[in-house]
């Protein structure tokens, strides 16, 4: 017992002594840093996910170089931290020209590194409280898996139906939305869109209000008029940027905290995200057919109605069309005016990183060529709201995290496709018509709930999963009849 105990007493010194050594290593080249102007010296300290205000990669060194150019400070004081009982913290005192002087805590990761400073946090607008802090509940409707928020612009009356698009950055609205809101023009600008580029106006220093919140100083981006009965336009990640942001999809209202330590609900499972630009991007892993796997950053986008999409450069890299994936069938890909062909079916497997493997997932592969392939996103693909809608979400951009918990829809089957009709379980958990671009008819019957395929009522379906598939492939020697709880049927 005794050298037991001895041994982790020396143990513990050696932690303690490396944790010192570390810290003045730390201290000393973020001092040269700022004493020559060149960050390079930084980076044999910086962690792999190092951030500034919750942007990492190349957004936290463009950051971190703005921050030793411009910030005046002529020394780095290591100080006794008697508040932070943890080895992955280090408090420092910095010297200004002027005799001044700030703390800020380093915070460390596990290996000793530098994960964030909070004083460069700071200068980026993002602040840390010791607890997280309800700032504002936003109720919206959950549109089978899509966020609608009712938003103000400018103390006009008109409230504005809003997609939540975590896929878009700012927000947006359509032209005739614009017009009749009296929204002057700023600047144009070029925007990235799924399949391009477009060229758009801006409306700068906007006010808005969702719910009981507040926003001063909004860009708006105008786009051209979309024919979505549902919306009047997109709010990006705005809202996950400023906020520790609690959707709750079982209850449809999102809770924005500030930043601080908030504690996550104990069944779920943490993801870690990056934030190299502008946009959230999840590492994951897609088995499209058995034993060949692709690893890729996939942008986390509520603003989209499918469970995957796999952009046009990654299905080319990887074969994926030629690769054995049988497509169950084919359609487009609409955003902003861009239609790309697109091939759907689903996939052996999908792994997301901290989140159990899904199987026999549905799957989108982009396709197209000729001057489509000039557009080069550099993630390679994009998890949309049909998958993210399973879980009640907590987005901490803060800490490079989102915590996801299963909720009511988790155990529903995935979407499936008769023809060109894409079916899936709606946010009361009810079978529906998602989408038939094909077919007006059967369009026009969206979001009312079935009762019966086939004869089998959507209860049998669920009790048996299997006959799911059976209708599938009874669908390949011809029509399928669905009856809706209205009463009414089609033939799809």
């Amino acid at each position: 017992m005794l050298f037991t105990r001895k041994l982790a007493i020396l143990f513990s010194l050696l932690l303690w002594s490396s944790q010192q050594i570390n810290a003045q290593d730390i201290s000393s080249k973020l001092q040269d840093a700022f004493l020559k102007k060149d960050k390079s010296s930084l980076q044999s300290v910086l962690s792999s996910n190092f951030s500034i205000a919750g942007n990492t990669d190349e957004s936290a060194q463009f950051r971190l170089e703005q921050i030793i150019n411009k910030y005046p400070i002529t020394a780095f004081k290591q100080l006794e931290n008697n508040k932070e009982k943890t080895n992955n913290t280090i408090l420092l005192q910095v010297h200004k020209p002027n005799n001044t002087f700030d703390t800020t805590l380093v915070h460390l990761s596990n290996d000793g590194k530098i994960k964030h400073i909070d004083l460069f946090d700071k200068l980026y607008g993002l602040q840390r409280l010791p607890i997280a802090k309800l700032r504002a509940s936003i109720p919206f409707k959950n549109q089978a898996g899509a966020i609608i928020f009712q938003v103000y612009i400018n103390n006009h009356p008109k409230p504005l139906n809003l997609l939540f698009d975590t896929g878009a950055d700012g927000m947006a609205i359509n032209e005739d939305v614009a017009k009749e809101l009296n929204l002057t023009i700023s600047r144009t600008n070029n925007a990235s869109v799924v399949g391009g580029t477009q060229q758009i106006q801006v409306s700068d220093n906007n006010k808005i209000r969702i719910g009981n919140l507040a926003l001063d100083n909004m860009g708006i981006a105008i786009f051209p008029a979309h024919n979505d009965k549902h919306t009047d336009g997109l709010i990006g990640n705005t809202l996950l940027k400023r906020f520790l942001t609690e959707v709750n999809y079982d209850q449809s209202i999102i809770n924005l905290y500030d930043f601080g330590a908030f504690e996550y609900p104990k069944k779920g499972f943490t993801v870690p995200i990056s934030l190299p630009e502008s946009l959230i991007e999840i590492p994951a892993n897609l088995e499209l057919v058995a034993n060949k796997k692709a690893e890729g950053r996939f942008i986390f986008d509520t603003g989209a109605s499918y469970n995957l999409i796999c952009f046009r450069p990654f299905v080319r890299e990887n074969k994926m069309l030629v690769s054995g994936f049988k497509p169950q069938g084919q359609t487009f890909t609409v955003s902003f005016g861009i239609n790309t062909p697109t091939f759907f079916g689903n996939a052996a497997g999908f792994t997301i990183q901290g989140l159990p493997n899904l199987i026999n997932m549905p799957v989108s592969l982009m396709g197209g060529s000729g001057s489509e392939n000039q557009w080069n996103p550099t993630e390679q693909g994009s998890i949309g709201n049909r998958l993210i809608a399973r879980y009640n979400l907590i987005v901490n951009i803060a800490e490079g995290e989102i915590h996801f918990s299963p909720n009511k829809l988790y155990e529903q089957p995935f979407d499936f496709v008769i023809h060109s009709a894409v079916l899936g379980w709606n946010e009361k958990a009810q079978l529906v018509i998602l989408t038939d671009p094909a077919r007006k008819e059967i369009h026009d019957k969206v979001d009312l709930p079935i009762k019966e395929i086939n004869g089998l009522s959507v209860k049998d379906l669920l009790k048996k999963k299997e006959n799911i598939q059976k209708i599938i492939d009874l669908s390949k020697k011809g029509n399928i009849t669905v009856q809706l709880e209205d009463g009414s049927f089609l033939s799809i």
